[in-house]
Formats: C-alpha cells, sequence, structure tokens
C-alpha cells in the first residue's frame, strides 16, 4: 500500500507542479480576466488528481484481489492527495517567495481594480481593503501560508477520492 500511495502521490504532486510551472511560464503573463486564471488553475488541478482514481484502482486489482472497501478506498486516497498537495505547497513556497514574490501584489491589484472600487460604495471599499490587507499580512506567517495553500489543492483531492471511494468499493462475493 505505501509504494502505491508513494507512487501515486509522487505523481500527482509533479503533475501539478509541471501545470503550474507550464501556466506560470506561459499563460499567466498575457491573462487579464482573473476567471480565466481560476479555469486554468481548476482544470491543473483536476486533471492532476485523477491519480486518486487510478491509485486506488491499482490497490484493488492487482495488491487486495479486486476487493475493497470504501474506507480503505477512501484512506488510499487521502494519502495520495495529501501528498501530492503536500508537493504542490513545496512548490508555491518557493515559487510564492524565491522565483515571483510580486504574486501577492498582481492578486491585490486585481481585488482593488478601479472597475470593481466604482461599484462599491465607501464601507465595502474600506471592508475590501481590510481584508486584502490583513490576507497580506497574514500571508508572512508560514502556518497561514502553508493551510491557505492546500485549501487551494485539498479539497480536489477529497472530492476525486470521495468519488473513487465510492466508484470503486468492492465487497469480496460470498
Amino acid at each position: 500500500m505505501k509504494n502505491i500511495i508513494l507512487k501515486y502521490g509522487l505523481i500527482t504532486g509533479i503533475l501539478i507542479t509541471s501545470f503550474m510551472v507550464f501556466y506560470f511560464v506561459i499563460f499567466y503573463p498575457f491573462l487579464i480576466r482573473h476567471n480565466e486564471y481560476c479555469s486554468l488553475g481548476l482544470l491543473g488541478f483536476i486533471g492532476s488528481f485523477s491519480m486518486v482514481f487510478f491509485g486506488i484502482l491499482e490497490y484493488r486489482d492487482k495488491v487486495n484481489n479486486h476487493i475493497i472497501s470504501f474506507k480503505k478506498a477512501f484512506k488510499i486516497g487521502f494519502l495520495i492527495s495529501l501528498l501530492g498537495s503536500l508537493i504542490y505547497v513545496a512548490y508555491y513556497t518557493i515559487n510564492y517567495h524565491f522565483l515571483k514574490p510580486s504574486l501577492l501584489e498582481r492578486e491585490i491589484a486585481y481585488q482593488l481594480r478601479p472597475q470593481k472600487i466604482e461599484q462599491l460604495n465607501k464601507e465595502s471599499i474600506q471592508a475590501l481593503t481590510d481584508r486584502v490587507k490583513e490576507y497580506k499580512n497574514s500571508f508572512h506567517n508560514p502556518f497561514y501560508f502553508i493551510l491557505n495553500t492546500l485549501e487551494d489543492s485539498l479539497p480536489f483531492g477529497l472530492f476525486f477520492t470521495l468519488i473513487s471511494a465510492l466508484i470503486l468499493k468492492r465487497k469480496a462475493k460470498i
């Protein structure tokens, strides 16, 4: 089981990281609308976390004689997702702190863009400004940074884990 988790967790992490590198090099400089940015990120996570399904399938068919409980499938999928997400956190930490420290500033500029500000009243503008400041300050806390980055990827992994465990569970024939 450990080998399968390690194998598919590493594949998941490498796929996420490869997609993000590709994305930041090719697409990110040219994207103007935030929804395009989010859509491409979602596609990368969806493709990467599909490895959860294949990891559970390999365990069920090759190791456990075509039988797996929902609980065991969920455990395997969760560990694969967690390993892939931790690799993503490591990549994003290096990218954010060393390679592209302007990422947060660019996101803040997007959140405080004139088109959005014009549509808000003074209280909403102040609330948005305060929220952005708090977000920026909290990003310097390593614990918050790690949790926030895990929050980007792990929910996708959990979703794929749940769906895969439901699809692949199989009881022994009596």
